[in-house]
C-alpha cells in the first residue's frame, strides 16, 4: 500500500523471517514512529535471557537515550543476520562503508 502524506495510520508490508519461515504481515505505523529517531551511537548489553540495545544521540560530551530495545537472544541473532544482509546489499549497491572512529560512550554523562 503506498504511503500518503498526513496519513497517521500508515501501513507497510514487510517480509519477516521467524523461526526459518517467511511471513508477510502489515504493520500499522503512527505518525510519530514513522518519522524515526536519530542515533549516532549504540550501547549493547545482555543477560542470559535478553539483549538490551540502547540507541543514543551524543553531542559535545553529553548523550541522550533515543531508544531502548530489549529482545530475546534468538531475536538478537535474527537482527544481526538481517543487519549483515542489509549492509552487504548496501555495499554492493553503493560501495564499501568507511567505518567512523568509535565514540567512547563510557565517558559521556546522561543529560537530565
Amino acid at each position: 500500500m503506498p504511503f500518503r502524506a498526513g496519513d497517521a495510520r500508515r501501513q507497510k508490508e514487510e517480509k519477516f523471517i521467524m523461526d526459518n519461515k517467511t511471513a508477510e504481515i502489515q504493520i500499522k505505523i503512527n505518525e510519530e514512529s514513522f518519522k524515526g529517531t536519530y542515533a549516532n551511537g549504540t550501547i549493547f548489553s545482555h543477560t542470559q535471557s535478553e539483549f538490551v540495545l540502547d540507541f543514543v544521540t551524543a553531542f559535545h560530551g553529553k548523550a541522550v537515550l533515543s531508544s531502548r530495545i530489549i529482545v530475546s537472544p534468538n531475536h538478537a541473532k535474527r537482527i544481526l543476520r538481517a543487519l549483515n544482509d542489509n549492509i552487504a546489499t548496501y555495499e554492493k549497491n553503493f560501495g564499501p562503508i568507511k567505518e567512523a572512529e568509535d565514540l567512547n560512550l563510557n565517558n559521556i554523562s546522561p543529560v537530565n
